[in-house]
Order: structure tokens, then C-alpha cells, then sequence
């Protein structure tokens, strides 16, 4: 079962090592920094700044990244197993937190799992500060992102483990769920990783 942790505040709202034992045993989505903080199957970031001071750093965890599908990319950091969608998908997904849920719940629903869950995602001015890096967010008034732009993602799967998160669309729970509710094989984890390669950019540009 998948589980997306962000670069929200309410990361702190869980005990850290509660949330990185639950992490290892879920398919994990690692936004951003979080891949520091927390084991990952797979690290979703469309900020470039992110692989310009951590490319060697990265390149060593040796997971897939789904990125934008920035010019020079893959020459500027072959190291890297990329996963690229196109730059149109900011159009669809403006933020990495939500690239990252759209395509969690979709693989929770494709793989058969009743949800996915998600903690970070507070659409909040200012980010959890373990991380060793995290872009950093200001939001002006007018960059702020309607609600209906987390509606639009339609996710149908996702529950929201950020219980203080502004986004009220995804059904909100103020737990951890427990390891057994979660828990994936090591052939789900290699059928997931298969699942988005082939499927990320068509689920991002629905």
C-alpha cells in the first residue's frame, strides 16, 4: 500500500521513528528531502536546485526519481535513474507533494488497495525542517492554489494523515496505520516501480 510524505509541518505530528518504520515496510513516495529522512522506494522532486547541490548524494540512495523533464537532464546527471514527466504537467499537478498523491493513489487503485495515504500535504506557508534539504515555500496571495486544485487531482484513495492540513478533500485520519495495513512484497515493490514507468506521465496529464 502506498504512502506519500512530504515537505509539510505536520511530518513532526508523528513520532519520527514510528514514521520511518511505516515507511519501510510501505511503497514509499519521498518528496523532496524527505528520501533523507525517511526510507523511499522511489523520490519525486520537479525542483532542479534539489539535484544541483545533492547530485552525487542522491545518485547514491540508487532509487528511480520522477522528475520534470528538464533540457540537459539526463546529460547533466547520468547517474541518476530517471523517471521523467513532461513540463506540461505543472499545469496539472503544480506542486511535487501532489505529482507524488495523484500517482499514489492511482497505483493503490490500479494495484487493488482501498487507500492511500499521505502526510506532509498541508498547503501551508513553510515546510518540516528535518530534512536535509527542502525547497523552500512562500506563498503569495496570488500564487495561492485554489482548493479545487487538490479536488482536481480526484483522488479517490488518499487519506490524509495531516489532521491540522488545510486540504479538506481527502478523508482525514489522525493515526499512523498500523504496519500490517500497509506491508508490501518485494514483488510489489518491483511491479510498482514497472507500473510507473509506464504509467506516471499519463496519470500526471489526465
Amino acid at each position: 500500500m502506498p504512502i506519500v510524505i512530504a515537505g509539510g509541518p505536520s511530518v513532526t505530528d508523528y513520532d519520527k521513528l514510528h514514521l520511518q518504520n511505516l515507511a519501510r515496510c510501505a511503497f514509499t513516495f519521498g518528496v523532496n528531502g524527505a528520501c533523507w529522512d525517511f526510507p523511499c522506494d522511489v523520490i519525486v522532486s520537479c525542483d532542479p536546485d534539489m539535484f544541483k547541490y545533492e547530485y552525487e548524494e542522491i545518485a547514491k540512495l540508487g532509487k528511480p526519481i520522477i522528475t520534470r523533464r528538464w533540457e540537459g537532464f539526463k546529460e547533466r546527471y547520468p547517474k541518476l535513474d530517471l523517471i521523467e514527466l513532461p513540463n506540461a504537467c505543472i499545469t496539472k499537478a503544480y506542486y511535487t507533494g501532489m505529482v507524488a498523491t495523484k500517482l499514489a493513489d492511482r497505483l493503490a487503485k490500479t494495484a487493488g488497495d482501498r487507500k492511500s495515504y499521505v502526510v506532509g500535504m498541508d498547503a501551508t506557508d513553510g515546510n518540516y525542517k528535518g530534512y536535509r534539504y527542502t525547497p523552500t515555500t512562500h506563498l503569495a496571495p496570488h500564487e495561492e492554489l485554489p482548493h479545487g486544485s487538490y479536488e482536481a487531482l480526484n483522488c479517490q484513495s488518499t487519506i490524509n494523515l495531516s489532521v491540522k492540513s488545510k486540504i479538506s478533500c481527502w478523508p482525514k485520519q489522525s493515526k499512523l496505520p498500523k504496519i500490517e495495513k500497509v506491508l508490501v512484497s518485494n514483488v510489489y515493490r518491483v511491479a510498482a516501480i514497472a507500473w510507473l514507468r509506464i504509467n506516471a506521465e499519463k496519470v500526471i496529464m489526465e
